[in-house]
């Protein structure tokens, strides 16, 4: 499909549930307005609430001389939103421009997504609202991971990987990481964050932080989960939401006593040895 906006799906006002979807190779280009493009696979302006869940973005593009915001999601408006479960894979935007976008006055949250491979920018955070990023992996984009300009961003239990750039860019939010891995980017970890309780490649003071290999099991292959003896296992700091929670892998978010750090829980913890004879 092809639009200016929303070549997928085009939501204006009201409330929406999308789920179990495909979203794939669509694409938006310049249109005579001026106003530029945005939102390939779905735009949505002032849904309140949109609920995207198991949905997969694949292989979005956008063409043209004008501004290309979020080849993938774009949400405007006052709306909350909530984005779960979902895949952002191969996008192609040409330009300095990102998969997604959130330029929303209201409030959204991503949860236990994936985002990797596209070809500039990774999220987007505008607008007077907030966004919450947790239990996600975003990874291998030739810019910045995550870029906030405005409003409060809070990032928990996330793994920010071997990005061109930055792994998360503050201009002027309020941004926060919490539990979060956040590691070989070329630029650097985070900028203007506060950090806690996390493994961060700037060796960034704050409460529990610490600047050490987390030990993935085979980041080569893009396997982000933790190997045994990981420096990030038992060492982050439980929430209330972790009771009954799933990491980006489907198993429970707390095993042992303490949270690990990143999106995915292992098994690697302490634990007592019993030889039998």
């Amino acid at each position: 499909n092809w639009a200016a906006r929303g070549a997928g799906i085009h939501l204006a006002g009201g409330r929406a549930t999308v789920s179990d979807c495909l979203f794939a190779t669509n694409g938006t280009g310049g249109y005579s307005g001026g106003a530029g493009t945005a939102g390939s696979g779905l735009y949505g302006s002032d849904v309140n609430p949109l609920v995207v869940s198991n949905c997969s973005f694949i292989g979005h593009y956008h063409h043209g001389s004008t501004s290309r915001n979020g080849v993938a999601l774009y949400l405007t408006g006052a709306g909350n939103a909530r984005i779960v479960n979902c895949r952002v894979l191969n996008n192609v935007n040409a330009g300095n421009y990102e998969d997604v976008t959130i330029n929303s006055s209201g409030q959204v949250e991503i949860r236990n997504t994936l985002m990797t491979a596209g070809t500039e920018r990774g999220i987007l955070k505008n607008g007077t609202g907030s966004l919450g990023i947790t239990n996600c992996l975003i990874y291998n984009y030739p810019q910045s991971a995550v870029i906030a300009t405005t409003g409060t961003l809070s990032i928990g239990n996330c793994t920010i990987v071997n990005n061109g750039r930055w792994g998360v860019s503050n201009s002027y939010a309020y941004a926060a990481v919490l539990n979060s891995i956040i590691w070989g980017n070329t630029n650097g970890g985070a900028t203007n964050c506060t950090v806690q309780y996390s493994d961060i490649q700037d060796a960034v003071a704050g409460n529990g932080n610490r600047y050490l290999d987390p030990k993935f099991s085979g980041d080569a292959a893009g396997n982000f989960r933790l190997a045994v003896g990981s420096p990030c296992a038992n060492e982050g700091t439980n929430e209330t939401w972790m009771a009954g929670a799933f990491d980006l892998e489907g198993r429970k978010r707390l095993v042992g006593g303490r949270v690990d750090m990143g999106a995915y829980e292992s098994d690697s913890g302490t634990g007592t040895i019993l030889f039998v004879r």
